[in-house]
């Protein structure tokens, strides 16, 4: 075999290797996402309701996490993906809520403590990575949201 592409080879499972091991963001513990979200400065809630049978549980988990988040004494900023866009409440911002993209709102999640919330009919849980945590369920898990008890004081 050429020397060529036994090096080309070795070069491209090389890669897929690293990106099996780095590429992914990997899961983490309840506490190991608690000690990130109590270190951190920036908190984001995301909403995201696209393909959603049922937008009101959604909602009320993100209010109820917002809630929580509050008295750890963070503001979080807050998302809500609708369709193509993506309504927004920045901390500080003097606008209540502005209109972008979809593309453009993932782009400001940078460097902040990520909750995503999506209704999910077929599936009731809550993953834990080190920046984020992505909440997914019906409507009676959304609603209940005991996620935002479990990060509570």
């Amino acid at each position: 075999m050429n020397r060529y592409l036994i090096v080309a080879l070795l070069v491209i499972v090389a890669a897929v290797a690293l990106y099996a091991l780095y590429g992914t963001e990997q899961t983490a513990s309840l506490s190991d996402f608690k000690k990130e979200l109590s270190n951190t400065e920036k908190v984001s809630i995301v909403m995201d309701t696209r393909y959603s049978e049922l937008t009101g549980p959604v909602m009320q988990c993100g209010i109820s996490l917002a809630r929580t988040i509050g008295e750890l004494g963070k503001l979080p900023d807050n998302f809500a993906y609708e369709g193509d866009n993506c309504f927004y409440s920045k901390v500080g911002s003097m606008n209540a809520t502005q209109n972008s993209s979809i593309k453009e709102c993932e782009s400001m999640l940078t460097g902040s403590v990520v909750f995503y919330i999506k209704y999910n009919s077929a599936r009731n849980a809550t993953s834990f990575y080190k920046s984020k945590a992505v909440i997914e369920g019906d409507g009676d898990f959304l609603n209940n949201c005991q996620l935002a008890s479990m990060i509570g004081g």
